[in-house]
C-alpha cells in the first residue's frame, strides 16, 4: 500500500503537476503501450525531454505532437477538461480527407475480441464502454431528473449534493467513494423529495437515455459464446444491484461478478478496486479490462497487474467536431445522438449522409416541431408542405404527428411567377429581366420561357433582333415593352391560374385556416400564394406562411413581411436571430445558401406549373430530372431522416427535447460551412444553378465545387 502511494506521489509530481506534460506523456503511452512495458527507459527520456520543454524552458509550443488542440488522445483527461473550449469553433473534416465515421479508427467487434479470447476473465467498464447514454453531459441527465421530479434548479443541488456527500464520506471514512442514497439524502434535506423517490426517479432517467453499445455487445456476445468468465468493475455511486439492473436492462445478462466503487470504498482511479478484482478473481486466471478511461481504466490496471486494453470513448472522440453555442439541454442531446452513432465503431458513413445526419438532421427535425407547434397555437386546419423543399419536412411529420392533417403540394417560383403576376408585378420584372442581364441569355428565350410569345411583335415593330443578347444597355426597354402589355400578360396566364386553383381547392377543401410551409429566403411563393388563396381561390380562409429561414438579398425587402404575425421564420430573419442572418449573408452568403438547399432538395424534377395536355385535360409540367444528382441527395436525405428517427426513439418519454430553439439547429450548419472544403472536396459533384439563393434566380448549371 504504501509503495503505492509513493509511486502515485511521484507520478503526480512528474507527470499531472503540468497538464502540457501529462497530456504529450500520457498520449505517446497510449500509442506505444507495449513498448512502455519493454523499453521503460526510452519513456523516461520522453518525461525528462517533456519536463525540461515544458517546466523548465516554460514553452508552450507542443514538443510531440504539431497540435495539442488538432491532435487530442482519446479517452485524455485533459482533453475531457479542454472539450467546451475547442467544441466551441467545432472541426469540421475538410482537412481530414473522409467521413468523421472513419476517424475514430476504432477496428472491428471481432478484431477487437481477439485480444481478449487469450485471458480466463475478461472484465468491463460499464458507462461509455458497454452501455452509452443518448446525453452526453451528465448535469443535462440531472436536468432530466429534475424536470420528472418537477423541482426548479435541480441539477445545481444534485450536483451539490454530490460534492457534499463525496467530502462528508473523505472526512468519514478516508474514502470519497458513496451511493447513490448518500446523495439523496442530502437532495431530501434540501428539498424534501423523499430518497426513494429520488433514487427511482434518477435510475428511471437512467433506464430511458441509456443502451447498448452495439460494438460492445457484439463483442460482449461472442465471449460468452467462448464460455468466458466476464465480470465488470466501475467507478459509480450505483450499487452492484443498480448496475446489473441497468444493464440486463439493456441487453447484457450473464455476468459473474459486479464490482462497484461505492460498495468497496475504494475505487478504479485509486487501483485499489483492481486490487479486489485480483483477490476474487486472479491467480492462476489471467484477466484483462477493458475500459474508456486512459487512467482509471488502463494505466491503473496495468498497474495492478491487470492487463487493460482501451475502448474509444464517443464523446472524447466526436466533441472535437461538434458546435458550440447551442443551449446546454439540446447540445448534450444533440452530441449524444451523433457521438454514439458516429464514432462507437459499429458503422461507417459516407460524407454525404453525415452531412444529413450531423448537420441538417436537428434543423428539421427542430423546424418540423416548430411547426406544429405554431399550428396548435394558431389553430391551423391544415398544413401545405410546398414542393421541393417540404418533401422531407413531410416525411419527417408523418414520423411524429398526426393530429393536423398535411400535405404535399406543387408550386415553385416559376409557377408563383405567372399566377401571382397581378401581385407581384415587380419581383415578375425583376426574375425576367434583370435577373438575366448580362448572361447571355437572349430576348426571344426570355419571352418564351415566360410564355409570352405575343410580346415579340412589339420588339420587331421597334426593329429589334429577337435573338439580341439581353444586357445592361437594353434591359429597361425590354422592362418598358412589357410593362406596355401588362394586361395582356394576365390574360395569358388566366387559364393556368385558374387550373391552380382548382388544384388547390381540392386539396384545402373546408380548412378555414391553414400553413404553407418552405424552406424560406425571400418568401415571394408564400406570399403569392397566400394573396391568390385569400382573394380569388378560397375565400375567408386565412393563411399562415412558416419559413426555416428568411433574408432577402435586397436589404429590407421583406423585413414588414417578417414581422407580420401571419409570417414566422424558424432559423432567423431581420427581426428574428439576427445574428445568425448576419453571418448567413456575409460575402459567402449565396454558396451557404445553396449548401443549406442541399438538406431539402426532393429528387424530382422541379415544377414550372400547370397546362393543358393534348387531350385538353390540365397537367402537371416540371423540368428536366437532375439525376446526377439523385444519389448524393438521397444520401443526404437518408441521414436526416436517420438522425430524426434516431433522435424520436431516444427522447420518445422526454417531450421537452423535441423544443429546439432555432438557434441550436442552425448550430451545427454553422460549422459545416466555417470552411467550405469540407463542401467542396466531398458534395462538389452536384450539378446545380449558379445564381439559386437568396434572389430566388436561375442560371446556368455548373459544378458545386466550382461555384464555392
Amino acid at each position: 500500500m504504501l509503495k503505492n502511494r509513493i509511486k502515485d506521489y511521484i507520478y503526480d509530481f512528474l507527470v499531472r503537476k503540468n497538464k502540457s506534460v501529462q497530456y504529450e506523456y500520457e498520449r505517446y503511452v497510449m500509442e506505444h503501450i507495449e513498448e512502455h512495458h519493454t523499453c521503460r527507459k526510452k519513456h523516461w527520456r520522453i518525461l525528462w525531454q517533456l519536463t525540461l520543454h515544458y517546466r523548465i524552458k516554460k514553452e508552450t509550443k507542443p514538443l510531440l505532437y504539431s497540435s495539442i488542440a488538432d491532435n487530442q488522445s482519446v479517452g485524455n483527461s485533459t482533453l475531457r477538461k479542454n472539450e467546451g473550449k475547442r467544441a466551441g469553433k467545432g472541426e469540421p473534416l475538410p482537412e481530414m480527407g473522409k467521413a468523421e465515421s472513419y476517424c475514430t479508427n476504432q477496428i472491428p467487434p471481432h478484431q477487437f475480441v481477439k485480444k481478449l479470447l487469450n485471458y480466463d476473465v475478461v472484465s468491463f467498464d460499464v458507462f461509455d464502454t458497454l452501455i452509452l447514454r443518448n446525453i452526453s453531459e451528465m448535469k443535462s441527465v440531472y436536468t432530466l431528473v429534475g424536470e420528472r421530479l418537477d423541482c426548479l434548479s435541480f441539477q445545481r443541488i444534485r450536483l451539490r449534493a454530490q460534492g457534499e456527500a463525496r467530502r462528508h464520506m473523505q472526512e468519514t471514512y478516508g474514502s470519497n467513494e458513496m451511493t447513490l442514497e448518500d446523495i439523496y439524502k442530502i437532495v431530501e434535506r434540501k428539498t424534501g423529495i423523499p430518497v426513494q423517490t429520488g433514487m427511482d426517479a434518477e435510475m428511471g432517467v437512467e433506464k430511458d437515455i441509456c443502451f447498448a453499445n452495439t460494438y460492445m455487445k457484439r463483442v460482449f456476445d461472442i465471449l460468452r459464446s467462448f464460455g468466458k468468465k466476464i465480470i465488470v468493475v466501475s467507478d459509480t455511486y450505483m450499487s452492484a444491484e443498480q448496475i446489473k439492473e441497468l444493464l440486463e436492462h439493456c441487453g447484457y445478462s450473464g455476468l459473474e461478478k459486479v464490482y462497484v466503487s461505492s460498495e468497496y470504498r475504494c475505487g478504479k482511479h485509486s487501483g485499489e478496486l483492481y486490487r479486489a478484482v485480483l483477490e476474487e478473481q486472479g491467480f492462476p486466471r489471467k484477466i484483462i479490462h477493458v475500459g474508456d478511461n486512459p487512467e482509471s481504466d488502463i494505466i491503473r490496471a496495468r498497474q495492478k497487474g491487470i492487463d487493460a486494453v482501451q475502448y474509444t470513448n464517443v464523446n472524447t472522440a466526436g466533441n472535437r467536431y461538434r458546435c458550440d453555442g447551442m443551449s446546454q439541454l439540446i447540445r448534450s442531446a444533440y452530441r449524444g445522438i451523433v457521438n454514439t452513432t458516429v464514432h462507437s465503431g459499429s458503422n461507417h458513413f459516407s460524407v454525404p449522409y453525415e452531412f444529413g445526419y450531423i448537420y441538417g438532421g436537428i434543423y428539421v427535425l427542430g423546424f418540423v416541431n416548430w411547426i406544429h407547434q405554431c399550428s396548435q397555437l394558431r389553430g391551423i386546419d391544415k398544413i401545405l408542405f410546398l414542393a421541393r423543399d417540404g418533401y422531407v419536412y413531410k416525411k419527417v411529420y408523418d414520423m411524429i404527428y398526426d393530429d393536423i392533417p398535411c400535405e404535399y403540394v406543387y408550386w415553385s417560383r416559376q409557377a408563383n411567377m405567372k399566377c401571382a403576376a397581378k401581385y407581384q408585378k415587380d419581383q415578375y420584372i425583376l426574375r425576367n429581366v434583370y435577373h438575366k442581364v448580362n448572361r447571355g441569355i437572349s430576348i426571344r428565350e426570355i419571352l418564351e420561357e415566360a410564355k409570352i410569345d405575343f410580346v415579340k411583335s412589339d420588339f420587331e415593330e421597334l426593329g429589334m433582333d429577337l435573338n439580341e443578347k439581353l444586357t445592361d444597355k437594353n434591359s429597361e426597354l425590354v422592362e418598358r415593352i412589357l410593362c406596355k402589355n401588362w394586361s395582356a400578360i394576365l390574360e395569358a396566364y388566366h387559364e393556368e391560374k385558374e387550373i391552380s386553383g382548382k388544384y388547390f381547392r381540392d386539396i384545402i377543401g373546408n380548412s378555414r385556416r391553414i400553413a404553407i410551409v418552405e424552406v424560406g429566403w425571400v418568401g415571394t411563393s408564400q406570399d403569392g400564394l397566400k394573396k391568390l388563396i385569400e382573394n380569388e381561390w378560397c375565400k375567408g380562409c386565412e393563411v399562415y406562411c412558416f419559413s426555416a429561414s428568411s433574408a432577402s438579398a435586397e436589404s429590407g425587402d421583406n423585413i414588414v413581411q417578417a414581422m407580420s404575425p401571419c409570417y414566422s421564420s424558424y432559423l432567423f430573419s431581420y427581426v428574428h436571430n439576427s445574428s445568425i442572418t448576419g453571418f448567413h449573408r456575409d460575402k459567402n452568403g449565396t454558396k451557404k445558401t445553396i449548401l443549406f438547399e442541399l438538406f431539402t432538395q426532393a429528387c424530382h424534377p422541379s415544377f414550372k406549373g400547370f397546362t393543358i395536355d393534348g387531350n385538353g385535360q390540365a397537367a402537371m409540367e416540371f423540368d428536366l430530372a437532375e439525376v446526377e444528382n439523385y444519389e448524393i441527395l438521397n444520401e443526404i436525405m437518408k441521414g436526416e431522416t436517420d438522425f430524426c428517427a434516431n433522435y424520436i426513439s431516444a427522447f420518445k418519454k422526454f417531450p421537452i427535447l423535441f423544443h429546439i430553439p432555432g438557434y441550436d439547429a442552425y448550430m451545427p450548419f454553422r460549422t459545416a460551412v466555417r470552411k467550405l472544403g469540407y463542401a467542396r472536396k466531398h458534395l462538389g459533384q452536384i450539378q446545380i444553378a449558379e445564381t439559386v439563393g437568396l434572389n430566388g434566380t436561375e442560371g446556368e448549371m455548373k459544378y458545386l465545387r466550382d461555384l464555392l
